[in-house]
């Protein structure tokens, strides 16, 4: 065999010791910490290292003009192995390497930039064709790949806590999936300590935590079905267990909040769970018309720029055209009375912890009771949107699965030095 053909050989041998490498590393990502297997894979080098300078001498091979460069180079390929890891843990192999080939081209044009290397119209032709041919094959914007939808919601939460906010007011879930399960898709292992991780950051920082329940008439304590995820594409009905969880109502140390009526009952769409929800708060419902409340629903402000999918709107004369309202029903109205009520409570006594707040709000809380035969029948028309179950009530008055420890009180809550519930 002459040396061109071993050469060659040689490559391709490379070529599938750096495949199997790259193919190795997206199956153990799914269970090892990246760290783990940065630790390893660099500690596997280093005695390839030592085969290789023991000759020459340890010192003699440390010896360079440029240490700092040395050292950054070192550095940067740690944090580029450590991001390629990562990628194989939402992207197929091929893509990932189709991706990573724009390497050579991001090459030319560094070098141009800062190193004065001098590239011709053709080069750079080169360059954008290569681009090109790596958006042919990724196609951007038509594939479901939506974690990176997280990290604003992530940075938002740090963001709060590094910034001292006391109270922040949460109304969605996680998307795409509206439970989260521990033994799930890497997507949703990904969500649950994402997310887990801001929130306590969050919470150890001094921030209290509100989340709207939700409004799909689901059991949260005893969730059986999931039929709305992954909502980014078709959805596909699962089995889910207590151990899955919404986010981020369901986090720990988050206040969540179901929604009652104008007639103190619960609102036929809302969430509710026994140990999940805290606490209720007004959130409308358009079967408990009051004289008071013609349509049953709660007047909140409203983006102008939606006007037109509002059916029920209100403008404010004083306020010109921009005072915008609009009649709703939702628990998204239900957590903003408990978020307010926490930040009076903060204004009233002082710095507070969450956990200090979150007994506050449920030591002054109203209890309602769970319904009698009667009034639990008026929820019939309603059955859980996943799992199409009853909607039922089980615990005392003092705390239940639909009111928690009932609904708050804000009078109480300010006036009450010690919190006691003296119902």
């Amino acid at each position: 065999m002459n040396r061109t053909s071993l050469g060659a050989l040689f490559t391709v041998l490379a070529m599938l010791a750096f495949a199997s490498m790259d193919a190795m590393s997206k199956w153990l990502v799914a269970d090892y910490a990246i760290s783990q297997m940065m630790w390893i894979r660099y500690g596997v080098f280093s005695l390839f290292a030592w085969l290789v300078v023991r000759r020459t001498g340890l010192r003699a091979s440390f010896r360079t003009r440029h240490p700092w460069l040395q050292a950054a180079r070192s550095v940067l390929a740690v944090i580029e192995s450590a991001i390629f890891v990562l990628a194989f843990n939402y992207l197929p192999l091929a893509d990932a390497h189709a991706i990573a080939a724009t390497a050579p081209l991001i090459v030319i044009a560094l070098g141009v930039l800062f190193l004065g290397e001098r590239a011709g119209m053709a080069r750079w032709l080169a360059v954008a064709a290569g681009f090109v041919g790596v958006l042919l094959i990724v196609h951007p914007g038509f594939r479901t790949f939506d974690w990176p939808l997280l990290l604003p919601l992530l940075g938002a939460f740090m963001w709060a806590g590094s910034h001292h906010f006391d109270v922040t007011n949460n109304s969605y879930f996680a998307d795409p999936y509206y439970f989260n399960c521990p033994n799930g898709s890497a997507q949703e292992r990904l969500i649950l300590k994402a997310e887990g991780r801001a929130i306590a950051y969050a919470t150890r920082k001094g921030v209290t935590n509100i989340a709207a329940a939700g409004n799909f008439a689901d059991d949260m304590a005893n969730p059986t079905q999931d039929r709305q995820s992954p909502d980014d594409t078709t959805p596909v009905t699962r089995p889910v267990t207590k151990d899955c969880k919404i986010i981020p109502v369901e986090m720990p140390g988050v206040i969540a909040v179901s929604a009652t009526g104008n007639k103190g009952r619960k609102s036929f769409y809302s969430n509710y769970g026994l140990g999940v929800i805290h606490v209720a708060a007004p959130g409308g419902d358009s079967r408990q018309v009051t004289t008071q409340a013609a349509n049953g629903r709660v007047l909140s402000t409203y983006p102008v720029s939606l006007k037109n999918s509002c059916i029920r709107p209100v403008v404010d004369p004083a306020g010109g055209p921009k005072a915008f309202y609009c009649y709703l029903q939702g628990t998204s109205m239900a957590s903003p009375h408990v978020t307010g009520l926490a930040a009076l409570i903060i204004s009233r006594f002082g710095e507070m912890s969450a956990g200090d707040i979150r007994d506050r709000l449920e030591a002054t809380a109203d209890p309602i009771a769970c319904p009698n035969a009667a009034d639990l029948a008026l929820y019939g028309f309603f059955p859980s949107v996943n799992n199409d179950a009853p909607q039922t009530c089980t615990g005392p008055p003092a705390h239940n699965s639909w009111y928690g420890f009932g609904q708050i009180n804000a009078l109480k809550a300010i006036t009450s030095e010690g919190g006691d519930n003296e119902n």
